[in-house]
């Protein structure tokens, strides 16, 4: 019998015990932090200034740091004047990644135009614009392969034809006329000399024909001499 009285005792002490909703907010008393309160419990928004833990999440009057969204796109400038508070002031947000608070087209949110602009505030202008494909290479390297070269020389193939007169002018083919420095013209008196002999000159084929006929004057004269 007495067995039996303390294991019925056993059984009622060590059982669990149940939990309740005291305030009947809809969290017992295992997650409510004040279930005598129903304006205070898990999912009650955080009432600033009152020294309450409202939301039950352990901070007390914690505030949250808002930015001026002056263009009204939902998104908030991050260098501009911030307020701390539990709820969002008119004109704030608690977003801080606006690149221009002046236009509401221009965001985090807003697709990238070929516009010169930063529209999308990834820190990069036109990306993904400049990009056809085409890297400007046209395969032509500019090099017509013709080296500039006629292959003329300049040399007309034609070489300067002199004609010796006798009087030493040298006529040129190419219609160019020049006097002939190599020719002489050499008197009979100069080829004989004292003793009757052909002294020595160095001349062209004129002054051979001028020296033959200077001879055969010079000897015509001998013979009319005798």
């Amino acid at each position: 019998m007495q067995k039996w009285i303390l294991g019925t005792a056993l059984f009622f002490f060590s059982a669990p015990a149940m939990a309740v909703d005291n305030d009947g907010d809809g969290y017992d008393d295992t997650v409510d932090c004040n279930d005598a309160d129903a304006s205070v419990n898990p999912g009650a928004a955080e009432v600033c200034s009152d020294g309450i833990d409202n939301d039950c999440d352990g901070n007390v009057d914690e505030q949250t740091t808002y930015y001026p969204d002056t263009d009204g796109d939902g998104y908030g400038d991050a260098s501009g004047i911030t307020i701390d508070d539990c709820a969002p002031p008119t004109g704030y947000v608690d977003d801080s990644t606006d690149c221009d608070d002046a236009d509401a087209n221009i965001s985090p949110g807003a697709s990238e135009s070929c516009d010169g602009i930063d529209n999308n505030c990834d820190g990069q202008i036109d990306e993904g614009c400049n990009d056809t494909g085409d890297t400007g290479d046209t395969g032509d390297t500019g090099d017509t392969g013709d080296t500039g070269d006629t292959g003329d020389t300049g040399d007309t193939a034609d070489t300067d034809t002199d004609t010796d007169t006798a009087t030493g002018t040298t006529t040129d083919s190419a219609d160019t006329a020049s006097t002939d420095s190599g020719t002489a013209i050499v008197s009979a008196a100069e080829l004989a000399g004292e003793t009757g002999g052909f002294g020595c000159a160095t001349v062209g084929v004129g002054g051979v024909l001028t020296m033959w006929l200077s001879a055969l004057v010079i000897g015509l004269r001998r013979e009319e001499e005798f």
